[in-house]
């Protein structure tokens, strides 16, 4: 993601040489050098946080082997699982809303036609 934003930063700078935006771009890829020395930094403690935590997993694999406990993979897979349906939810909430509102505007001009259908029979037995 940093690298996806580090490449459209310097796409934009060599766009914008010469103008005032410049010193904007410039700050952004600083900020953009900091994120990254901060997310290498974060993956350098997870790693040694996760060696000193591998007795605990195997302990928790071979809990799960006989009694068929949950360990933190299954639970992170069921949070995801639980995620992605909330946000299918959600669109299927927004569907339907959609729906309710083209049937609706597709009733008003139903009974618009009917009304015009109405007023133009009237007018052809005049």
């Amino acid at each position: 993601m940093i690298t996806i934003l580090r490449t459209d930063v310097s796409e934009t700078e060599e766009a914008a040489k010469g103008t005032a935006m410049i010193g904007e771009l410039l700050h952004m890829e600083m900020a953009l050098d900091s994120l990254e020395s901060k997310l290498e930094g974060l993956k350098e403690f997870l790693l040694r946080v996760d060696r000193k935590r591998g007795l605990i997993k195997a302990g928790g694999e071979i809990l799960k082997m006989l009694f068929g406990t949950a360990t933190i993979t299954d639970l992170d897979e069921l949070h995801t699982t639980v995620d992605a349906l909330h946000r299918k939810e959600d669109s299927v909430v927004h569907s339907l809303n959609q729906q309710a509102t083209y049937l609706k505007e597709l009733n008003g001009i139903v009974r618009f036609n009917c009304q015009l259908d109405r007023w133009a029979g009237s007018q052809k037995h005049n």
